[in-house]
């Protein structure tokens, strides 16, 4: 018997919930160890003046998995005395200074840190300390304040609506699937992800569709707020598809600040293949992704609609992407 559209839905709206909630469940032990990890990095380096910030999914909490701990390493507050990405001998100082603390520590030096290392991102030119506590990595950005914003926002975007956590799963596993998440190739990221799903979530021009966030980009503290849209996410997720889909995005930046696109600028050829997303922390305000970004999306939207919507024997839950 084929599965109506509405009973496809249904599946995927569980499938994908409970695969979440079956990841989380399998991370709780390791999540443990980052919260200590983290308590002891804090000690450790609050005393000599350093101020820890853990970022990421970490503290965001949009995905089930607790994999590796970003760290944002201030060493101040006041935003026109932190370092800058040009200069690197500072940054080398910094990252010295705080391997020498922690090797002096002698509870880090034995059970957490006991391996460092100085790496360099994907198109970040700023040197990350790497630590390598148990059975995770624990990456340190000095001075990075806008990782700080990002996350922060984020966070509240997953604290008012847990939907945010299960279509950015969704998505994200999407894009592994299809082999296009990967940052350090110059492919999508996890925030480039996430700032899609959270764009599409507080949008605030969707024909027969009430927002499910209201913008809340630049708040520095959260609120309390009841989404006037109940649609679950398996609906969600086919709203999602059509609504990309839809968009001309060769042609507009898509601007979370505001919930609204916006026509872009005259650009080079090769930026006209790339999504434009508008970052309200970024010092750069617009960036891109992946030389063929556009075309690649388009791609795994299209796989995914077929999965959903063919009919049987496609097997279903190959897109229901666990």
């Amino acid at each position: 018997m084929l599965m109506t559209q509405k009973s496809r839905v249904e599946l995927l709206n569980k499938e994908v919930q409970n695969g979440f909630i079956f990841i989380r469940k399998s991370y709780v032990k390791q999540y443990k160890r980052q919260k200590r990890s983290v308590a002891e990095l804090k000690r450790a380096l609050t005393s000599f003046g350093n101020i820890v910030v853990p970022v990421g999914s970490f503290v965001t909490r949009a995905s089930p998995k607790s994999s590796d701990v970003d760290i944002v390493l201030l060493s101040t507050f006041d935003e026109s005395k932190m370092g800058r990405k040009d200069e690197e001998d500072w940054y080398n100082s910094r990252m010295n200074e705080i391997k020498r603390i922690l090797k002096n520590d002698e509870f880090c030096r034995q059970f957490l840190f006991k391996r460092f290392e100085k790496i360099l991102r994907h198109n970040i030119r700023v040197p990350i300390l790497r630590l390598q506590p148990f059975d995770f990595s624990m990456d340190i950005q000095f001075d990075m304040d806008e990782a700080i914003r990002n996350s922060l926002f984020v966070k509240h975007c997953v604290m008012l609506d847990e939907r945010v956590a299960y279509l950015n799963h969704w998505l994200s596993n999407l894009f592994l699937l299809c082999g296009i998440k990967d940052s350090r190739n110059g492919l999508f990221s996890s925030y480039h992800l996430l700032s899609l799903v959270i764009h599409f979530m507080q949008y605030q021009q969707h024909q027969n569709m009430k927002p499910i966030l209201p913008v809340i980009a630049c708040r520095t503290e959260p609120i309390i707020y009841k989404s006037p849209n109940e649609m679950c996410v398996g609906e969600l997720i086919l709203r999602f598809i059509d609504f990309y889909s839809n968009l001309e995005l060769e042609n507009i930046m898509l601007d979370a600040a505001k919930g609204q696109n916006f026509p872009r600028e005259a650009s080079s050829s090769l930026k006209m293949n790339q999504i434009w997303l508008s970052d309200p922390y970024s010092s750069d305000v617009i960036y891109t992704t992946g030389y063929s970004s556009l075309k690649l999306f388009k791609g795994a939207l299209s796989k995914a609609r077929e999965a959903i919507l063919i009919p049987e024997p496609f097997p279903v839950e190959h897109f229901m992407l666990l």
